[in-house]
C-alpha cells in the first residue's frame, strides 16, 4: 500500500522529465533538491532535508492517510501531514533540483519572515504529528 503511494507520487513527477533524459545512454545521478528559502525559514528547510534521508521517517509519513472513516479529525494536522507527504516526495524522487515549501509553511500557518527555534519548532511539530499519527492508527499499529 506505502509503495503503490510512493509510486503514484513518482510517476507523476517523472511525467515531467523531459524524454530525452529517460532515453540517453548517460547514468543521471540523483542528489538531494535545494529547497527555497521564503525568508526566515531555513530551520524548517535544513529540518526538511534531514527527514528526508531518513528512511523510517519517509516510510512513516507515506503510510499515513488521513482518516475517512468519521472519527474526529484534525484538518490542520491532517493538511500538514498532506503537504508533509508530497513535499518529501518531490525531495526523494522528483526530477526538479529546487522544491518550493511555500505550501507545507502556509500548511503550518509560519510567518516566513520570523525566525524560530529549530529544536522548538521541531518538537511542538513532532508533538503534534505524534498524536494525529496516533489516531490514525485504527490498524493497532505502535508508535512508541
Amino acid at each position: 500500500d506505502c509503495l503503490v503511494k510512493i509510486q503514484s507520487i513518482h510517476h507523476d513527477l517523472v511525467m515531467n522529465h523531459n524524454d530525452a533524459i529517460l532515453t540517453t545512454d548517460k547514468i543521471w545521478l540523483s542528489t538531494p533538491p535545494g529547497l527555497i528559502n521564503l525568508g526566515a525559514t531555513c530551520y524548517l528547510n535544513s529540518q526538511l532535508q534531514c527527514l528526508a534521508q531518513n528512511l523510517g521517517f519517509a516510510h512513516g509519513i507515506f503510510s499515513w492517510k488521513r482518516r475517512t472513516d468519521g472519527a474526529e479529525v484534525n484538518s490542520r494536522m491532517d493538511r500538514v501531514l498532506e503537504t508533509m507527504q508530497s513535499i518529501l516526495a518531490r525531495m526523494r524522487y522528483g526530477p526538479c533540483s529546487i522544491v518550493c515549501t511555500n505550501e507545507f509553511s502556509a500548511a503550518l500557518s509560519l510567518e516566513n519572515n520570523e525566525m524560530q527555534d529549530p529544536n522548538e519548532f521541531a518538537r511542538l511539530l513532532f508533538d503534534r504529528m505524534r498524536e494525529t499519527l496516533r489516531s490514525s492508527c485504527v490498524d493497532g499499529g505502535d508508535l512508541g
